[in-house]
């Protein structure tokens, strides 16, 4: 007894179909996320620059990631001298003052 079976091209043709799918969307989905995680920052960082930076921003996609990485970057990096230790401090007790903010600002602290 035989048990293999003919050929089936309209089987075929949808494996191959939903393999391609399977393989393809995830590239999709990956990229368009990334561009609306891209221009949500661009959009949002482009009005709060100067005057004179924000039609080279426009112009880039990806420029405002940029420069809120270079920004985070230079907070980072004062905030670790003595000055931004104590600036911190005093941030931390000013919002530990504060009612509503505190546990706001206790409960991010953790995530972060």
């Amino acid at each position: 007894m035989d048990s293999t079976r003919p050929f089936n091209f309209l089987a075929w043709l949808r494996n191959s179909f939903l393999a391609g799918v399977a393989l393809v969307l995830p590239f999709l989905v990956t990229g368009w996320l990334i561009w609306l995680v891209v221009s949500f920052i661009d959009n949002n960082v482009t009005p709060v620059l100067p005057a004179g930076l924000q039609p080279f921003v426009e112009r880039i996609p990806g420029a405002g990631v940029i420069i809120g990485l270079a920004t985070l970057t230079l907070v980072g990096a004062l905030a670790g001298n003595l000055f931004g230790r104590w600036l911190v401090g005093a941030a931390d007790q000013f919002i530990g003052s504060l009612p509503v903010a505190r546990t706001i600002y206790g409960g991010a602290k953790q995530v972060f």
